[in-house]
């Protein structure tokens, strides 16, 4: 098997066909390293402008993302002016954008589309050598499709643009850089490349918990099945091991010894630990949000829906590679196999996709991914005495295959395309399309099969999911249209826009137009907006803040910083299994604003009280 980019019009193939097909078959490679590039390029380009401002939540989640790094330009330390849950690296960095360039909306949206253009090429470099150009290419236009500007449902931010949190994506980014760099090891052998390796990981440390311990996991294992089966003097793997270690130590290391020049030695380290302190919160995931994310809320029904879809999956998939071993070379319906396959594929799918429950198509990944591993494994067993080629291969498939199933984790019987999963199982499903679309296919030509039969196949079933997913794309799309913020903080909400539009008006004409503004449970974006500073360290009072902070230390910041307004927004929260803030938790904060502040504004309906939205500002009452 070659790892090289070829293509069937190599040169001896060329030699053998004559002049006229040499010019014919140039003309084609010409066109498809053309068209490798281009369409990505213009896939990128379009789904930015069709989705173009309409990335992030009104209230939820990405208003800390602008907020934060606004008020670290105000000069607050985070971990001591701001309580804050995840790693140091990212609100430093969105902090250090809005110093170069501007604090406002549209800095973290160009700084979003340079690393989204970053990780196409991060997984286009490694899907190239894990499975060749075509594997690249498709690979890198799914995630484009699928998972860069999704929008799958009412709450934004779970897209690459405006994420829920940057720590997720520079996180991933960081962790796939990683993993070029240990390939480009295997190839070289350069010890600079090991040391890279760990520096990546070290940031991705400062981020979160899931990806950079998915990141490490793989790196490790690669460097590890290198030292055993590659042949690497003793000597060289110490080298090796002791640059990787150097450079991890660098990033985390380098950010606390920074920190202390704001904080104490403590505190610096609570503030680069970050997300890890979170992790060893046992009380926050057990929350009834965090279960249904894993799937272990309802454990045998997560299995028998997986049990359902591999099942599915299995008899088309066994089906389609049963035909395309049996078109032998020289079948006479070998030529025309593959469209009249796809043709039909295509038109069972299509006549069949308002009874399927396209969301849970990932279900069986985690099962999917294991047993690839395990095959994989074996391969890379046969083929350790063979070419160092091909043990690199080998070697490069199974990292991304350890990389996708550790990453799964936090889902791991919950699999899915939206929420956590346009991250959590991204890397997953694209392994799963380069298994489906180029490696299966090349196992079934390397046995005298038609392999185009069965791609395809795949493609058919992977443009069903595509067309599905768009239109969804399409719905949620259209249903924002309330032009939110001014210039630099431009954006698209829903109807809850209006309201929002009226507070900050009325905001903007509030004759203490410095006064200081908390918004409870959440809605920090009003903040952000309004550019009202919190005074307190605690920016969100939802049910996993409450648990990691507690509720008695977050009251006695607000008595010892009492804002001068206070907003109630109406954010339910049946995720948490917990329907309103003050009734169903977070009572003693709501019984301590009910005794320190009194109604100003009501925009909409009362909040917190049913469905109907609605945003209250509070004034505190003046000292006895």
């Amino acid at each position: 098997m070659k790892t090289s980019d070829t293509h069937p019009t190599s040169a001896s193939a060329t030699q053998s066909a004559g002049e006229g097909s040499a010019v014919r078959a140039l003309s084609a490679w010409s066109a498809w390293r053309w068209s490798d590039r281009v369409l990505p390029a213009a896939v990128f380009v379009g789904m930015a402008c069709w989705s173009w401002g309409k990335w992030p939540d009104l209230f939820i989640d990405f208003g800390r993302e602008l907020y934060v790094p606004w008020q670290i330009l105000e000069g607050k330390a985070l971990g001591k002016d701001i309580a804050y849950l995840n790693g140091p690296l990212s609100p430093y960095v969105n902090a250090c954008a809005f110093r170069l360039f501007g604090t406002g909306l549209r800095t973290l949206v160009i700084l979003n589309l340079c690393i989204l253009a970053v990780l196409c090429a991060l997984l286009r470099h490694l899907f190239r050598w894990a499975g060749g150009r075509l594997c690249g290419f498709l690979t890198v236009l799914v995630f484009l499709l699928l998972f860069a500007f999704a929008q799958y449902g009412p709450v934004g931010n779970f897209n690459y643009v405006c994420p829920y949190s940057h720590e997720m994506t520079h996180g991933l980014a960081l962790a796939l850089a990683a993993i070029v760099c240990l390939e480009r090891w295997l190839r070289a052998r350069s010890v600079l490349w090991a040391g890279v390796c760990g520096l990546a990981l070290g940031l991705a440390f400062l981020t979160k918990a899931e990806v950079f311990l998915a990141g490490a996991a793989a790196v490790a294992f690669g460097f590890a099945l290198d030292f055993r089966l590659g042949g690497v003097p003793g000597k060289r793997r110490r080298t090796a091991a002791g640059s990787l270690a150097g450079g991890f130590l660098l990033a985390p290391v380098g950010a606390w010894a920074l920190l202390c020049l704001r904080l104490p030695l403590g505190e610096a380290l609570g503030a680069t630990l970050g997300t890890w302190r979170r992790l060893l919160a046992g009380s926050v995931t057990a929350l009834d949000y965090y279960r249904w994310g894993m799937g272990t809320r309802d454990a045998l029904g997560s299995l028998a829906r997986m049990t359902v879809w591999g099942a599915a999956y299995c008899v088309v998939l066994g089906l389609a590679a049963a035909l395309a071993l049996a078109l032998r070379e020289g079948s006479r319906y070998r030529p025309s196999a593959p469209w009249a396959v796809f043709g039909a594929m295509a038109i069972a799918l299509a006549a069949w996709r308002g009874a399927v429950p396209w969301f849970d198509a990932l279900l069986p990944m985690p099962v999917a991914l294991a047993a690839l591993g395990v095959l994989t494994a074996f391969e890379l067993r046969r083929a350790d005495h063979s070419s160092p080629q091909l043990r690199r291969l080998y070697i490069l498939r199974l990292v991304l295959i350890v990389f996708s199933f550790v990453l799964l984790g936090k889902i791991l019987l919950n699999a899915r395309l939206y929420h956590y999963g346009f991250v959590l199982a991204m890397p997953g499903a694209l392994v799963m399309v380069a298994v489906a679309a180029i490696w299966i296919p090349e196992w079934i030509a390397r046995r005298g099969g038609a392999g185009s039969a069965f791609r395809a196949v795949s493609l058919a079933v992977l443009a069903m999911i595509v067309a599905v997913h768009l239109r969804i794309d399409a719905s949620w799309f259209g249903g924002r249209s309330q032009a939110v913020g001014r210039g630099a903080d431009r954006f698209y909400a829903d109807a809850r826009g209006q309201a929002v539009n009226v507070l900050l008006q009325y905001l903007a004409e509030d004759a203490a137009k410095e006064g200081t503004l908390v918004v409870f449970p959440e809605g920090v974006m009003l903040n952000y907006l309004a550019r009202r500073e919190n005074p307190t360290p605690h920016i969100n009072f939802m049910p996993p803040e409450l648990a990691v902070f507690g509720e008695e230390a977050i009251l006695t910041a607000l008595r010892e910083h009492p804002p001068d307004l206070v907003a109630l927004v109406h954010r339910p929260t049946p995720e948490y299994g917990l329907e309103f803030f003050g009734r169903d938790y977070g009572r003693e904060l709501s019984r301590w604003i009910e005794e320190n502040y009194a109604g100003e504004a009501l925009i909409g309906a009362p909040p917190l009280r049913d469905e109907r939205f609605g945003v209250q500002l509070l004034r505190r009452k003046p000292s006895p």
